[in-house]
């Protein structure tokens, strides 16, 4: 097992190395030519990605990139609370708050119990204490 995944590695490395090798630039004579004020240049190669951005467009100072979509909806009502101790049913749970930048709203919290259930629960079990 090892001795395959060392003939595996080596192989690959080799395989690499030649070809990087064979890729390299030195020894070729590259000549690069820089055309200036050329006002032919003709915007119309359609590349795999669409249309090149036009050459002679100025930037905007006060342009932003940034697309922030809509507020999304607000989220939905809150489960009913649980029962509460003496028989009363919690309170409704809190509207979830307005989504923001496209995203959809958080949905509102289950309410807790009613406070006053809670401390008569409290009261009960000190007694069976």
């Amino acid at each position: 097992m090892m001795r395959c995944l060392l003939i595996c590695f080596l192989s690959t490395y080799l395989v690499v190395s030649a070809t990087t090798l064979n890729n390299s630039t030195e020894g070729l004579d590259i000549n690069v030519t820089k055309q200036e004020n050329n006002t032919n240049i003709t915007n119309d190669y359609e590349g795999d990605d669409g249309p090149r951005p036009d050459a002679n467009a100025t930037s905007d100072a006060n342009a932003t990139s940034v697309i922030v979509g809509p507020a999304g909806p607000a989220g939905q009502k809150g489960e009913r609370g649980p029962r509460g101790f003496n028989g009363h049913d919690g309170l409704k749970g809190d509207r979830g708050e307005a989504g923001e930048d496209g995203r959809d709203g958080i949905a509102g919290r289950d309410a807790p119990a009613p406070l006053d259930n809670v401390m008569d629960a409290a009261t009960k079990i000190q007694s069976i204490r």
